[in-house]
């Protein structure tokens, strides 16, 4: 094994770790396009459009609306969840959507309160999603500080040790 200086080594993983942290912290609004887009298309492909749907009955789904959003779905499935630090709260979300859809078309559950319902959900998700990105990040700051603090100890602890001379014990001895 190849011995690396310390200080070194522990540098090399603090630049993964920044690595690993940084792209996700800005690719959130490059996910949010990329989910526009994705949304965009699966207008395009169901003739249904959410912004502009003209439907008269709260307990009707308009034509349309189911494929658009099994597409929407999809989209949180692959642009939004690898991104998130809560996974599986997104997938609940999903869930629950599915089933107040169908509770729209079994007359139990109004559009409007479905809407309501889903937006209540998802402010909850991006506060969510805000805090355990922060814990993930004071976990990293604490655990470099730690690690850097080991550094220090361990350099300390090498000056502190006796310096041998080898090469003058091998002169005496002969």
């Amino acid at each position: 094994m190849v011995r690396t200086n310390p200080f070194i080594r522990s540098s090399l993983i603090l630049s993964l770790v920044l690595i690993l942290v940084i792209p996700a912290t800005y690719s959130r609004e490059e996910t949010g396009q990329e989910f526009s887009k994705f949304l965009s298309k699966c207008t395009a492909k169901t003739d249904y459009d959410p912004n502009n749907a003209n439907v008269t009955d709260e307990y009707t789904l308009a034509k349309g609306e189911r494929d658009f959003l099994d597409c929407a779905y999809k989209g949180i499935e692959n642009n939004i969840i690898p991104e998130s630090y809560i996974p599986n709260q997104y997938k609940k979300l999903i869930k629950s959507h599915r089933k107040w859809t169908n509770e729209v078309e079994k007359k139990i559950l109004t559009r409007s309160k479905r809407r309501s319902l889903t937006l209540t959900v998802i402010g909850k998700l991006k506060i969510s999603d805000e805090q355990q990105k922060e814990l993930l990040i004071r976990q990293m700051e604490l655990s470099r500080e730690i690690m850097m603090e080991d550094v220090r100890k361990k350099q300390l602890h090498r000056m502190m040790q006796p310096r041998i001379n080898y090469n003058a014990m091998r002169g005496a001895l002969r």
